[in-house]
């Protein structure tokens, strides 16, 4: 399952993902997030929720790593990670060794939203 919200107000994106992801679906919601990232102005914030995210295959990292570059040429300031207990954050601090924003981990949705000052999406 994958999940995306923009909050313009605030300018920060919002992205769940739950399960494992082929290549394809993968790529289905990068697109679909990128999309929404036009929504905001440069600099904003991602609140990538992968605390469900299952280990995925070598395809659906390559489409990960798109967005990330992404979120680099539009300035975002930090991504906050919920990672919960999940296996599937070493493979995306495999792929984020040359991503130059702040990526900060946290184990709840409700620490992520208090590092924007929000409580909920």
């Amino acid at each position: 399952m994958y999940l995306c919200k923009t909050n313009t107000e605030d300018n920060y994106l919002y992205l769940y993902f739950d399960g494992f992801f082929s290549g394809e679906e993968m790529k289905k919601a990068v697109d679909d997030s990128l999309l929404q990232a036009e929504k905001l102005e440069k600099e904003y914030v991602i609140i990538n929720n992968i605390s469900k995210l299952h280990m995925t295959d070598l395809q659906a990292l390559k489409e990960f790593k798109r967005i990330m570059r992404q979120a680099e040429a539009d300035k975002v300031t930090k991504v906050i990670r919920i990672i919960g207990e999940n296996l599937a954050k070493v493979q995306l601090e495999d792929i984020s060794y040359d991503i130059t924003y702040k990526i900060m981990e946290v184990k709840t949705e409700s620490e992520a939203f208090k590092l924007i000052g929000k409580t909920q999406i």
